[in-house]
């Protein structure tokens, strides 16, 4: 679906802003603190640490899709960004909705169920995808994650994988009936 108001959005490619996004964590010496993602937790660069989350989701995505995702900042009520892909010659656009389970050390009552909870206040966003950036250690079963009473299209975690900064986990769609978990690898400069 494209929305008028989405006609002149400028869409951003994923892999290109993960690879910026390295080179200028690395200029700046940011890798040598023991948590530097929980720089990106700061106020003053939110929208950087949004950017960067929407970025990793659409890559992953487009890694288990088989489909190049973009992505373009655009605040509503009830969604962050919108993703844009194509298929059959068209261009599909579909708003995403971002959120995160804090890590422990930063909020230590920011649960996986705590913060599905909170999206049942959505009630009319039948095409709206939430990516939920799980920033914490968590073993989890899909069948455990309980979706009731939520409408929305589609529901996505997705997480580190280990200690390797470059290794993530996708799990989804958790609105549907089989949902599959995805390893995919964050770019790597050539």
């Amino acid at each position: 679906m494209t929305r008028p108001e989405w006609k002149d959005l400028k869409f951003l490619n994923p892999t290109q802003l993960l690879l910026g996004l390295d080179s200028l964590f690395a200029d700046a010496g940011l890798h040598k603190y023991r948590n530097p993602a929980d720089l990106l937790q700061h106020r003053d660069v939110r929208e950087i640490a949004e950017d960067r989350r929407c970025a990793i989701f659409c890559h992953g995505a487009s890694q288990a899709l088989g489909t190049k995702i973009l992505f373009a900042p655009f605040e509503s009520s009830d969604y962050d960004y919108v993703g844009a892909f194509s298929y059959g010659g068209r261009v599909h656009q579909f708003p995403i909705q971002l959120k995160q389970v804090a890590p422990s050390r930063l909020n230590p009552r920011s649960t996986i169920s705590k913060e599905i909870a909170k999206l049942r206040k959505y009630v009319d966003s039948h095409d709206l995808i939430v990516a939920m950036h799980i920033n914490q250690s968590v073993h989890l079963k899909p069948s455990d994650i309980d979706v009731s009473g939520l409408h929305i299209k589609e529901l996505w975690l997705f997480s580190k994988l280990s200690s390797d900064p470059k290794q993530w986990l996708l799990l989804g769609n958790l609105m549907g009936a089989n949902p599959i978990a995805y390893s995919f690898q964050l770019p790597m400069p050539d």
